[in-house]
């Protein structure tokens, strides 16, 4: 696997897959309430005291619209989708023959994982829809993983 980009892009990667990871937090604000709320009236009500549907303890409250909230979930994933492209294809501080071995057999590897847990989430719930951006994510996910695996393991030795 050819690396094209300079050592340095792997730190603005990591730093880009944080930054999507925050912003794809405050896009699942509203459903974190909801939770939150749902749970805490949940417990309110089995404490023995009656709560009827006047006099609930929490009430919902959106935070962020739902278009502001579906814009930061796709900008969160664009975000880390290029995040991880950027720490895939820079290059290692000393790069050779067998660190792109072990880049091949990773990214082997991250396919057969990918397509795996796809095919057990069809055969548990058959009527899953799966977006293509989000399996090329697990796979990034997963490559990153696997790579830096065989890289400690082999490495270490």
């Amino acid at each position: 696997m050819k690396t094209y980009l300079p050592y340095g892009y792997k730190k603005t990667g990591v730093i880009i897959v944080i930054v999507a990871i925050a912003v794809s937090f405050i896009a699942g604000i509203n459903d974190f309430e909801k939770g939150y709320i749902k749970g805490y009236n949940y417990g309110y009500s089995n404490s023995g005291v009656y709560i009827d549907s006047e006099s609930t303890p929490l009430t919902y409250k959106e935070i962020i619209s739902p278009e502001l909230s579906n814009t930061l979930n796709w900008l969160g994933s664009i975000l880390a989708f290029g995040g991880f492209l950027l720490y895939i294809f820079s290059k290692e501080k000393i790069d050779d023959e067998f660190l792109q071995k072990l880049r091949a057999m990773s990214l082997e590897k991250s396919l057969i994982f990918t397509w795996l847990v796809a095919f057990v989430f069809l055969i548990i719930k058959r009527n899953i829809d799966f977006e293509a951006f989000y399996i090329l994510q697990i796979q990034l996910l997963s490559y990153v993983l696997i790579y830096h695996f065989y890289k400690s393991k082999f490495l270490a030795n």
